[in-house]
C-alpha cells in the first residue's frame, strides 16, 4: 500500500507545464506529426467505437457495459487528442497538464457517470451527427480563446477587480446565458419522472458549493469558473439529449486535459498573501 501511494504521489504531483503548444498563444503551431497521427484517430474513434460496441454487444445481458466501454474509450481519444494535438505535450497522452495522471483519471471516472445521459447511435450516420461530431467541435472548446480577450476574460472575482466596463459587461452576459441554459435545462428534466431527482441532486450541489464558498471565503479564497466544471454540470443537465449531453462532454474533457481539473477556488494573493 506503501508503495502505491508513494506512485500515485510521484505520478500526480504538480510540475511546471513543459510545452508551448497552448493554441492560447499567438504564436501556437500544431505539431505536425501528431496533427497526422491524431486527427484521423480522433475521428476513426468517434465515428466506429460506439456503433461496433453496440454491434458486437447485441442485445445481451452485457450490452450496456460494451456500450459504456465505447463511450468511455471515446472520451479517452479526446483526452490524448487534446494533450498531443492541439495542445502539443510531450509524453504520454493521458499526462495531464501537471505532469500526473489526475486530470485522465477524473475523466475516466466521470465517463461512466455520464454514459446514462446519452443513447449511443446504432448506426455510423446517426452517431455521426448525434455524437462524434459534438464531441469533436467541444473537444476544441479553447479556440474561443482566438475570440477578443474582453469577450473570454476568465469569470472570478479576481479577474473582475482587474477588469474594465467592457469585459465586465460581457463577464455578466456569460453568466446571463449560462444561467439560461441551466434554468432550461433544469425544467426540461422536471417534466421528466426520472429528470427530478438530477434536478434535486444539481440544486443540492449548488446550495454546497454557495455553502463551501462562504466558508473559504474567510481564508482568503474566491471562486473560479472552470469550464471543466461547467461543462459536466451542463452535461449532466442534458441527460437524455444525445448531442448536448455529447458536446458538454467533449468541452469537459478538453478543458480536463487542456487546463487540468483546476480546484473551484484559488487562493487570493492580494496583500502578499501566500
Amino acid at each position: 500500500m506503501r508503495l502505491c501511494a508513494r506512485w500515485w504521489e510521484l505520478h500526480t504531483r504538480p510540475q511546471p507545464e513543459r510545452t508551448r503548444g497552448n493554441i492560447a498563444r499567438t504564436d501556437w503551431r500544431p505539431r505536425t506529426p501528431a496533427l497526422l497521427f491524431g486527427v484521423p484517430l480522433l475521428a476513426a474513434t468517434l465515428l466506429l467505437a460506439p456503433v461496433l460496441a453496440g454491434r458486437f454487444a447485441g442485445q445481451g445481458g452485457a450490452a450496456p457495459l460494451v456500450r459504456c466501454l465505447g463511450w468511455t474509450l471515446c472520451l479517452a481519444v479526446v483526452f490524448g487528442y487534446v494533450a498531443k494535438v492541439t495542445t502539443g505535450r510531450r509524453g504520454w497522452p493521458l499526462r495531464g497538464r501537471h505532469g500526473g495522471h489526475r486530470d485522465a483519471a477524473a475523466v475516466l471516472v466521470a465517463a461512466p457517470a455520464l454514459f446514462p445521459a446519452v443513447s449511443v447511435p446504432t448506426t455510423v450516420g446517426g452517431n455521426a451527427l448525434l455524437l462524434a461530431l459534438p464531441l469533436a467541435v467541444g473537444a476544441h472548446f479553447s479556440y474561443t480563446e482566438k475570440l477578443p480577450r474582453a469577450a473570454v476574460q476568465s469569470i472570478n472575482s479576481a479577474s473582475w477587480r482587474g477588469s474594465r466596463t467592457a469585459e465586465r459587461w460581457w463577464m455578466l452576459l456569460r453568466l446571463l446565458l449560462l444561467a439560461a441554459v441551466a434554468a432550461g435545462l433544469t425544467a426540461r428534466l422536471l417534466s421528466q419522472p426520472a429528470g427530478r431527482w438530477i434536478a434535486v441532486g444539481s440544486a443540492v450541489l449548488g446550495l454546497g458549493l454557495w455553502r463551501v464558498g462562504r466558508t473559504l471565503r474567510s481564508a482568503g479564497y474566491y471562486p473560479y469558473v472552470h469550464h471543466w466544471f461547467v461543462f459536466l454540470w451542463l452535461a449532466v443537465l442534458s441527460a437524455g439529449w444525445t448531442p448536448l449531453v455529447s458536446l458538454a462532454s467533449g468541452a469537459f474533457v478538453e478543458g480536463a486535459a487542456r487546463w487540468s481539473c483546476a480546484p473551484l477556488w484559488h487562493r487570493d494573493v492580494r496583500g502578499g498573501a501566500a
